[in-house]
């Protein structure tokens, strides 16, 4: 039942997603910190906008790998299934990634949106256990 649960909670957060901010996000399992590492290594960034997280659950922290071809402000924006910003983080364009403190927020779903002057340039989802 845990795991019906648990699907149907990502169906409704893949519905949010659509319905609050016009992203549709793909049905795929939860992977492992090292698939994660290896699907950034072998994707070709210099033609495309990415970012993934991991270790994604996470109960604290998490790292974001992120290209953008974009050299202005770039942050990390925050937000809670129902459209809420908790946090703008900015982040340095000539590294690819950023680790960021999530145990001051409740259990849940979280959207992070890369963000640049010309808009959302990529986004994902992270999971918060407690």
């Amino acid at each position: 039942m845990a795991e019906q649960d648990g699907t149907l909670a990502a169906a409704h957060a893949r519905g949010l997603l659509l319905k609050v901010f016009g992203i549709r996000w793909p049905d795929k399992s939860i992977i492992s910190e090292e698939e994660e590492e290896r699907q950034m290594e072998g994707k070709e960034t210099d033609e495309e906008n990415s970012l993934m997280a991991y270790p994604n659950p996470s109960s604290n922290t998490v790292t974001f790998r992120y290209h953008t071809n974009e050299k202005e402000e770039v942050y990390l924006n925050i937000f809670s299934m129902q459209g809420h910003m908790f946090k703008s983080v900015p982040v340095d364009t000539d590294k690819n990634s950023t680790t960021v403190d999530f145990s001051s927020l409740q259990a849940g779903t979280y959207l992070v949106s890369l963000l640049t002057e010309n808009g959302v340039q990529a986004s994902c989802q992270v999971i918060i256990i407690k």
